[in-house]
């Protein structure tokens, strides 16, 4: 169970790079998408997770291990700030399809 919803979560951070990757012009799909992805965890999924203050860590650290997997561009000081500033958001984030976190680390 619990490796089904860490894939959930890797999805979700694919997604979100993903939607970061997509050209401008079709910016309020991008913002659609991240709503109904994070609508879909909540409601959709067999675990019914709500998108809190853990599950914003997850998404984050997920995130940040897509993009920098050999922990090459990120410091740890870039970690520590990067959770200080989106930790305990980037899921309520997702839930108004605000991508502003995954633009400003990407």
């Amino acid at each position: 169970m619990k490796s089904r919803f860490q894939r959930s979560l890797a999805l979700c951070a694919i997604v979100l790079a993903a939607a970061v990757a997509v050209p401008p012009a079709i910016a309020t799909s991008r913002e659609t998408i991240a709503m109904s992805v994070g609508r879909l965890l909540e409601e959709g999924h067999y675990t019914r997770q709500k998108l809190n203050e853990e599950v914003s860590k997850k998404f984050l650290q997920t995130y940040l291990e897509l993009l920098d997997f050999s922990h090459l561009f990120f410091t740890q000081e870039d970690v520590d700030a990067l959770n200080a500033k989106y930790g305990s958001s980037m899921a309520g984030d997702i839930l108004l399809g605000t991508l502003k976190p995954a633009y400003d680390i990407y």
